[in-house]
């Protein structure tokens, strides 16, 4: 922009009168021509394509709109003459309003194109006008086909004809509609351009090669049946990607052929889809091997497309085995996990390994612990927060002789090395505390798996360690209060002194919640829960030990989620 302001200042300067004769000879050099606008209205595409933001993009539309009115004022008041709009200018604007999804974009297009049909001395061809199509809507380019099959379309010069880009293009937005109405047209379309050039070929054409369907085309066909989403549209993209794989006359198909397919199947939840898209992964897989010539590649995101949507993991059963496949994959080196897909593989890991915790089963245990083996273990990248935090969840919910000595485990290692993503938080204590919770007692207050020793061990830690700076949550304090609860005999009255100690501190530091008053009912007798609560500070004259969190004082719950 800087540098097209001062050529045009230049040339301004230029056609003034200039005094200074090598000033004169120096600037007339300098006359921003077609080129030149039309260099700072790619850079405009370019921003128009890296932009996601509507607002942005109408943005920049606006700048090029009015660099696009500057030049053609210029040149017709004569200014310029050499700054003329050419079909380069009139593509770039068309491509730059296919990035606009506002209502008016379709609007734009049309006057645009109108003005580029009508501009004398400018001769429209095909490749501006399927520039064009783009930004159109899809029933403006039906309409433009039809005209150009019939003929009834011309430039000034020429009448146009169409080739596979505009056919393919016109097939692209039908496509976009996601319908199978929208699709069997599509389809339709692409019998059309096949059935025109076996005419224009049979008539030794010289436009016949402009006309031969090739796989972009084909691929096209294929997303417009795998967008609809529907069982029998996945399985009629399927049947034309398998056109591509056995018949010997066929295209070939290329990563975009089976990509087109995995897009649809990974949006279906149900079972069918998943079962699907396992299969075609199959199949690129083995077509790989026995085409090494073909510019057909499994990739890592080819497992990763399904998993990833799949993030309710409805078909864990399959989600697991693609994952496990990915992961010895990559564990191998046969596979190579790009920098942007490291976030999807850790978000994959951690949806799988929940699923997997639902099922609350000795076998899904050890499939976690496996994963997280073949994730975190290996090269691939270090534990994240949400896998460790699945993982620990996993085992301090299985039950198992050994889920506390486990997860205590676990957390010591995240206390000790305290480094990369995962720091010791509360949250993890409180996952051991929930395993400690739902644990069976142990008899022996000398045993190092008693889970009432190793809770209060860890909530030792927690208030005494400088290092740690960990805040305790109420959360925390529910725990402890159900420990004491099922590890500490009712009959113990240590077990009364201890929950009263921890009830005294929780009020104080405004953390009692709803569920935490309910347990202490359950460990403190009447008489001494009452007497506590009339003698913390804040709360006088309870005498009913049906007391309810409504008439806990605020200042002792201030802290504490309801």
């Amino acid at each position: 922009e800087e540098i097209l302001a001062l050529m045009e200042s230049m040339h301004k300067r230029r056609m003034e009168a200039v005094s200074n004769p090598r000033v004169k000879n120096f600037i007339a050099k300098v006359v921003p021509n077609t080129i030149s606008y039309n260099v700072l209205l790619n850079a405009y595409l370019s921003l128009a394509k890296q932009s996601n933001d509507e607002v942005e993009i109408m943005h920049v539309y606006k700048k090029a709109e009015s660099l696009f009115d500057r030049m053609h004022e210029d040149h017709s008041l004569g200014y310029n003459t050499k700054a003329v709009a050419d079909k380069h200018t009139y593509s770039t604007m068309f491509r730059i309003l296919g990035q606009l999804k506002s209502t008016d974009a379709n609007d734009k297009s049309m006057k645009l194109l109108e003005r580029s049909i009508s501009t004398k001395g400018k001769t429209m061809d095909i490749v501006e006008l399927n520039s064009a199509l783009k930004s159109l809507s899809i029933e403006q380019a039906e309409s433009i086909l039809e005209q150009l099959q019939d003929g009834s379309l011309s430039s000034t010069t020429t009448t146009l004809v169409p080739t596979k880009v505009t056919y393919t293009t016109v097939m692209a937005g039908l496509a976009e509609l996601q319908t199978f109405d929208g699709a069997k047209k599509a389809e339709a379309l692409y019998q059309q351009m096949l059935e025109r050039y076996q005419a224009d070929l049979s008539d030794n054409s010289n436009t016949s090669s402009l006309l031969k369907p090739d796989i972009r085309s084909y691929n096209t066909l294929i997303a417009a049946y795998s967008n609809v989403g529907s069982q029998e549209s996945h399985e009629y993209a399927e049947r034309l990607l398998n056109r591509l794989l056995y018949d010997d006359a066929s295209i070939g198909p290329d990563n975009d052929s089976f990509s087109a397919v995995f897009k649809g199947l990974a949006k279906g939840q149900e079972s069918t889809s998943a079962m699907a898209y396992e299969r075609i992964l199959s199949k690129k897989e083995k077509y790989q091997e026995e085409n090494p010539s073909r510019p057909v590649q499994l990739v890592a995101f080819d497992y990763l497309r399904f998993i990833g949507q799949d993030s309710r993991c409805n078909n864990a059963e399959i989600s697991f085995r693609l994952l496990h496949k990915l992961l010895r994959s990559l564990n191998d080196g046969s596979l190579v996990l790009q920098t942007w897909e490291r976030k999807k593989l850790s978000l994959a890991c951690g949806a799988v390994m929940k699923s997997l915790l639902r099922k609350r089963s000795e076998e899904s245990l050890n499939r976690i612990d496996e994963l997280y083996e073949m994730t975190f273990g290996g090269n691939i990248f270090q534990p994240c927060p949400f896998a460790m935090s699945t993982l620990m969840n996993a085992h301090a919910q299985s039950r198992l002789p050994n889920s506390v000595l486990v997860v205590n485990s676990l957390l010591d290692n995240i206390i000790e090395e305290d480094e990369g993503e995962i720091k010791p938080t509360i949250h993890f204590f409180n996952i051991l505390f929930k395993a400690c919770e739902v644990s069976t007692p142990s008899h022996n207050d000398d045993d190092n798996a008693n889970p009432l020793q190793i809770a209060f061990q860890k909530f030792r830690q927690i208030q005494e360690s400088d290092d740690l700076n960990i805040d305790i949550s109420h959360v925390t304090y529910n725990h402890i209060f159900a420990i004491c609860n099922n590890h500490i005999h009712k009959d113990n009255r240590k077990r009364e002194d201890i929950v009263l100690s921890l009830l005294e501190k929780c009020c104080r530091e405004g953390k009692l919640s709803s569920r935490g008053l309910k347990l202490c009912k359950e460990s403190i007798s009447r008489d001494r829960l009452v007497d506590f609560l009339n003698k913390m500070p804040g709360k006088r004259g309870i005498n009913d030990f049906d007391v309810t969190y409504r008439d806990i004082p605020q200042e002792w719950k201030r802290n504490a989620l309801r």
